[in-house]
Formats: C-alpha cells, structure tokens, sequence
C-alpha cells in the first residue's frame, strides 16, 4: 500500500516492525541479507525461434561505429556502475581509490588526478561528468571545492550514508568537484538510462533499544518491553531521513523493517529528484529500459529468517519493482514474490512486459544456501520430523497486476540435487547452469509466458559462472572444468552451439590449471570483441593452459596473476596470450580503444596491440 501521511504510514509499518522485533531489536531485520553483490548484462529482441544467443545487440557487444569497449552491462542501453569508464577519448579510473584521468586518443597519458571529499567508489559517465558513487558514515567529511553536500539525507553520527560527487571533466587535466549529495543509507547499487542515474540504498530504522542484562529481563519481557518502544516510536523513524511518509511504500507481504529508496539523479541538475521508498530489505538490483527491481531473500510463514531463529518456513524471493520512464522521478510499481534464491543480477530479466526469474529452492530447514540438500517434512515413525530431499532450480514468470506481480507459469525441477550457477536470459531464451559434480545447461523456451518449457539440455563436467552471447548462435562460458567427481581443476572458457535449442552442445573449451577468474562473478571483468574474435579476462593459476589439467598442481608449478587472451572463431576457443603487469598485480578491467588492448590495474595501465598483443608499454599511476 502507499500511505498517503504520516498516519496511514504508520498503520501499515508499525505490524511489520511489531512481528519483526525481539528482544534485542530488529536483528536481521527479519530478512535473510546477502549483502551488495558487486560482480555483480543484454539488450533483449523478439525473435521468432528460441535462438536468442545470436543477438547482436547483446549488451556488453561494440555498437556499430564504436572502436572502443564500454562497460560489460546485463540490458543494452542500461549502464552500470563501474571502477574503469572509457568514451574512446578519456579513460577515468577509480581502481585505487582515487579518480584518475587518462588521456587514451593515443598513447595512454595521465593528465589529472582527483581526491574525492567521499572517497572514491564506483563511476558512471555521463557527458563530460563523472558520477563518482561511494559510501561511508554519516558525520565524516563529504564537503569538496564545490562546497558542503546538500543534505537530502544527512543522517546522524554512525549511520551510514551513500555520497554521490559529480565531478566536471571538461578539462581533463583539471578534474573538478561540481556538487557533492548525501544520501542516508548504505549504498546498493544504481543504474544510468537516457542520462538520467537511479541509486539504490537501503537504511535500517533509527530506533533505539535497550539492551537486557542477563539477570534482567527474559526473552519475553524484553521483547515485550521492546515492542512498547516501537508503538511510541514516531513513523519517520522508519525511513530514511528526509524521505517523506506520504510517498512510502508498504507491502502486502511484508520483507523486512529495512527501506528501500531509489533517488533520481541528472547530473546536469542542481539536485537529485524525490526518493521513492519501500519499507523492505534489498540484496539485488536489475534494470531494463523501463523498470528497475530491487529483490532479496526473505522466509514464508514457518519462519522468520532473523539470526538465531530456525528458519523452517519455506524461503522466497521477495521482487520489488519502480517505474523508471519518468526521468524526474521512479515510481513505485508493485511488488511480488516466487520461491527459492537468486543467484545474483542474471536471475532477473523483464521481456516485452513479463519478468523472468530463475531461482534455485533449498527448501525449508535447509542448511547452508548453496546445501543441495533440503530438508522436508519426515515420513512417520523418522526421528525429528523431517527427511531429506533434493533441492531444485525453477524458472517464474510473473506479470504487473495492479500493485502485484503475479506468477503466470513456470518450468520447474531443474537440477535436481544442484544449485544454479549461472543464468542468461537472452530475448525469448534463457539458459541455466546448474552444478554439482556435473554441469547441465538448460535451454528455455520462455515465448509463451503462460507455458515456458525446457527444449534443450546439455550435461558435461565442470560448470559455466557466467554466459555471454557470442553471435551465430553461439554462446561463450567462462567457470571451472571438474572432474566427474565435481572436483575443480581450473578456470575454464568454453565455447556452446545453441543454435539448435533442442540439442545443446559444447564444441570447444581450454583450462588454465588450478585457476580462478574475476569474471567468474564479476561480468564488468569479461571483454568480448567479436572484430578481432578475442575475450579477455583475469587470471589466476598454477601450471599451464590445455585440455586436461592434472588433478593436483605440481609443488614445481609457477603461480601466474594477469589477464590471460583467448582467440575465438566459430568452431574453436584457444589461449592466444598472457598480459601481466609489475609485481604480480591483480589485472581488474580490460578495454578496447581503436588498435589498443588496455589492461588496468591498481598500479597502472598496460598498453598491447589489439591484432598481435605485442606489449607497447606501461603507465605507472605512480
């Protein structure tokens, strides 16, 4: 419901925060809370046939006339958040905590540097201005040579805040500060559509308990005792401050007594838009062209999902969705929710008006997420009740109803006995590894909103973490290579033909011995140039690249910390070269900008050339 004061807010707050708290507060918050995920991307075009990986669009892929990359995003046209941005003129950094500014039109230069009044996080581009977004607490200094920030959500002592720096690019070897905002809560994640930034924070309420010595009160007296304190408390306490009771948002099912608020930014104006708020916690961000949702994990009845608790209920994804065509504001529109746990952003994608959401079910009195295992109610005379089963993976599709998203159909019983470890929904197709000693990847027909349907499925060892759309019904995998045990053995790019939605099949894949790649979980590390059949990512391994690696590293084997290039034709994926940069330093991004191959890392850039990799030289940032 949307509450229209102070009054109705408070009706509709006060029986969520009174079934939330105990009697040490609102721990938990009544919600499972995964945290940011950092790692945290495809332009979507209706097709008549299921063969959705041959999009061109596909974000993350060159636009036509571009000769440079752009950040690695989930939707075409959605841009994230990022430690490195490039316009093929300017390359701005925030890798080492400080922005720096690159000239890359040629050889690249340093030509300025900047320390934030906030500190310097994540970036997005946006003209000649840079939205640096970071957080920290409320109190320390967020002021620059713009001035104080303007207090939207000031925030006392301790709490934490998410400043947003709008820094001038217009000379580049001049960064300046145009304006610092503050914004209580702690920052999410955001996303910038037709120039126009969407941040996401969540806060918890500003309210304060006693904490019960243990020869005080029992668990019942203090929760009691707790309660009364939340019938006193004043509504606004719930919000974030500067947020207003009459444009908050309760849902039907409650979530959590944490907030949501998602503030509207045009880094052109003097100050962001109105914040749309809902009373719910937050663990995941997605956005199309149109709408942005906000999920996290929450438990049915049977369970209330705070620490300490037994979480019997059985758990649920809880979807939160705001309009975002108005670029002065998001509005919020509609929530709902479907069983099981998101992997992460890929889990979500909206198509042509419905939203498709792959979760994986642990079952209620699971262990651990990620057990796959559930627990579930015993056959008589079987000890304590329950028994265990297998866990499953399922694909909802939900459409808007008024103020909820309602499940139209569904494909269920995916991965029986796994977990889900990577999801790409490509236009009318989506694809879903799951893992647990062998990798099966399922194709889905999702044309059908009412009656999706699994056409395909594929099942070799070792696992794919991340998809990305290589063209010609093709589809490129980055994860581990397993033994049939489920043993990893190294990082893995594998090269899958679905053009045939009915019979999957990996044509080529090549292992880096007892590695690990960033790209594995974090997408913004993968680069994709189809000009030049090239992907790029980080590494780290022992012993060499091929086809079968030993099962253990030798004691002998040479540790190797870079970004390793893969060649990428039709039929094949190979290793082509290793880049690496001064003192085994940890290579976070790559980046294509005309006949250059920009590797960055927090001591500096490495500059190769695009057709041969041949090394051309190193930029230290100091």
């Amino acid at each position: 419901m949307r509450a229209t004061s102070c009054e109705s807010f408070a009706e509709a707050v006060r029986p969520v925060a009174l079934d939330a708290v105990g009697p040490y507060g609102f721990a938990g918050s009544g919600s499972s809370f995964d945290g940011r995920e950092m790692s945290g991307r495809f332009g979507e075009t209706r097709s008549a046939a299921p063969m959705s990986a041959d999009a061109s669009t596909a974000a993350g892929t060159p636009r036509a006339g571009l000769d440079f990359s752009t950040t690695n995003v989930q939707e075409a046209g959605v841009d994230e958040p990022d430690s490195v941005k490039t316009d093929g003129r300017l390359l701005v950094s925030t890798v080492d905590g400080r922005l720096r500014v690159l000239d890359v039109a040629r050889e690249p230069r340093l030509v300025g540097t900047l320390d934030l009044p906030g500190g310097a996080g994540e970036l997005l581009l946006v003209g000649d201005r840079a939205l640096v977004l970071s957080e920290g607490e409320a109190g320390g200094s967020a002021s620059g040579p713009a001035g104080p920030p303007e207090a939207m959500r000031g925030g006392g002592p301790g709490r934490p805040k998410t400043t947003v720096t709008v820094v001038d690019l217009k000379e580049p070897a001049k960064p300046s500060v145009v304006r610092s905002h503050s914004i209580d809560g702690s920052y999410l994640d955001a996303r910038l559509v037709g120039g126009v930034a969407r941040i996401v924070t969540r806060s918890q309420p500003d309210v304060s308990f006693p904490q019960p010595a243990k020869d005080q009160l029992d668990a019942d007296e203090a929760t009691a005792a707790n309660a009364e304190i939340v019938r006193r408390t004043d509504p606004s306490a719930f919000l974030p401050q500067g947020a207003s009771c009459g444009d908050a948002h309760v849902p039907v099912e409650a979530a959590g007594v944490g907030t949501i608020a998602v503030q509207s930014l045009d880094p052109a104006a003097q100050a962001p838009g109105p914040a749309v708020t809902v009373v719910a916690e937050a663990s995941t961000v997605y956005a199309s062209a149109g709408r942005l949702f906000v999920a996290t994990n929450r438990y049915g009845p049977g369970g209330s999902g705070r620490p300490g608790s037994s979480r019997t209920g059985p758990e649920l994804t809880a979807i939160h969705a705001f309009d975002i065509t108005d670029p002065a504001k998001a509005r919020y529109a509609g929530s709902g929710d479907v069983p099981g746990r998101l992997l992460n952003q890929f889990s979500l994608s909206e198509h042509e008006g419905v939203l498709r959401v792959a979760t994986t079910l642990e079952g209620s009195g699971a262990g651990n997420p990620g057990d796959p295992t559930i627990q579930g109610p015993s056959r008589p005379g079987e000890g304590n009740g329950l028994r265990r089963t297998q866990s499953q993976s399922r694909v909802s599709i939900l459409r808007p109803a008024g103020t909820e998203w309602v499940e139209t159909g569904a494909v269920e019983g995916l991965g029986k006995g796994e977990r889900i470890y990577a999801v790409r929904f490509l236009g009318a197709t989506g694809y879903v590894v799951t893992f647990r000693q062998v990798d099966p990847l399922y194709v889905i027909d999702l044309r059908d909103a009412r009656s999706p349907r699994v056409t395909g499925e594929l099942k070799i060892t070792g696992y794919s973490a991340y998809l990305h759309p290589a063209g010609g019904g093709r589809l490129l995998g980055i994860g581990q290579e397993a033994t049939d045990q489920g043993r990893r053995l190294g990082t893995q790019l594998s090269l899958f033909d679905v053009g045939n939605p009915a019979a999957p099949a990996k044509l080529s894949g090549t292992v880096l011995s007892h590695g690990s790649s960033s790209a594995e979980n974090d997408h913004h590390a993968f680069l994709y140039w189809p000009a030049n059949g090239l992907v790029v990512a980080p590494v780290t391994s022992y012993g060499g690249g091929g086809q079968l690696p030993s099962d253990r590293p030798s004691p002998s084997a040479q540790q190797f910390v870079g970004a390793v290039a893969f060649s990428v034709n039709d039929k094949a994926v190979s290793e082509k070269a290793r880049i690496t940069h001064p003192g085994s330093t940890p290579i976070e991004r790559t980046l294509v900008v005309r006949d250059r191959l920009l590797t960055v890392s927090r001591v500096g850039v490495a500059d190769n050339d695009l057709a041969s990799l041949a090394d051309r030289g190193f930029l230290a940032f100091r």
